[in-house]
């Protein structure tokens, strides 16, 4: 997988309307998918922040997990991540001159923080 890749968040954000055991594509920019099953829901009672986590099939042992903060002064920002303990990289959401990325790091820099 290439070194940052743009993110839709429009598209992930659908992520959010899905149930614990229901199998999803996971978008990405340049019609790119990769498939998984959602393994991890927040609370649907939290209207500030919602967040899945999905199993991802193409990636041995990764998991996505997406989350979407309503913040105080109105605005939606994203977090998330592709991590892997079977990898030694991963993919960290980053928001890079107004438009969401995913940005490879190391997966011991992302256990650091």
């Amino acid at each position: 997988m290439p070194d940052r890749m743009l993110l839709r968040v429009a598209d992930l954000s659908t992520l959010l309307n899905y149930e614990v055991g229901q199998s999803v594509k996971v978008p990405f920019a340049g019609n790119k998918t990769l498939s998984g099953l959602i393994i991890s829901k927040s609370d649907a009672s939290d209207t500030h922040v919602k967040s899945v986590v999905v199993r991802l099939d193409e990636r041995q042992g990764a998991r996505l997990t997406f989350t979407q903060i309503k913040n105080e002064d109105g605005t939606t920002s994203y977090r998330g991540r592709i991590i892997s303990r079977e990898h030694a990289d991963g993919f960290e959401i980053s928001l890079e001159n107004g438009e969401y990325v995913f940005k490879k790091t190391g997966y011991y820099d992302m256990l650091n923080e």
